[in-house]
Formats: structure tokens, C-alpha cells, sequence
């Protein structure tokens, strides 16, 4: 379980697009398409290089103006799942 002293990065096997500001990823394992929405799409765009979720989570703050508890909550749900489905490292 990732906590928010984890570094993350996206797993390389996974295939991203954006088309019209909006994030695709496509796991070639299991051909599966995610769509994220905007916080996701934001979060992801964040892992290009590996980073620490608090890292995110301060990055989120300042471009959503969203208090630091929920941009926490918000963040670990999202990248705990992700993790799970090995999109993520």
C-alpha cells in the first residue's frame, strides 16, 4: 500500500494519449482503456518522472485550490488503485 512518503512513477508498459485535454491510458496486458478525468488525468501527468505522492499532493493544492486532507485522500485512492493494477511503480 502506497503512502504518502512513496515514490511513484507510471509503469513504462503503459500507453498514454491526451485528445482534447482529456488522458487516455491503455494497458497492453490487459487491453484495457482507462479515461481519467481532470484531477486523474492531472495526477498522472505528474508521474512522468518519479516523484513523491506528497510531491503530487502539493501540486494538486496549488491547481485546484483543494484543502490538503482531501487532496491527500484524493490522491492515495487514486494512485492505491492504480497501483493494484500495476499501472503504476
Amino acid at each position: 500500500m502506497l503512502t504518502l512518503n512513496s515514490k511513484v512513477k507510471r509503469h513504462p508498459k503503459v500507453i498514454t494519449k491526451k485528445v482534447n485535454g482529456q488522458v487516455f491510458l491503455l494497458d497492453p496486458d490487459t487491453a484495457t482503456v482507462h479515461i481519467l478525468n481532470e484531477t486523474a488525468g492531472f495526477i498522472w501527468e505528474q508521474m512522468e518522472k518519479e516523484v513523491t505522492i506528497k510531491e503530487i499532493v502539493a501540486s494538486l493544492k496549488s491547481e485546484f485550490a483543494v484543502e490538503n486532507k482531501q487532496a491527500e485522500k484524493d490522491v492515495l485512492e487514486y494512485l492505491n488503485h492504480y497501483y493494484q493494477k500495476q499501472l503504476v511503480l
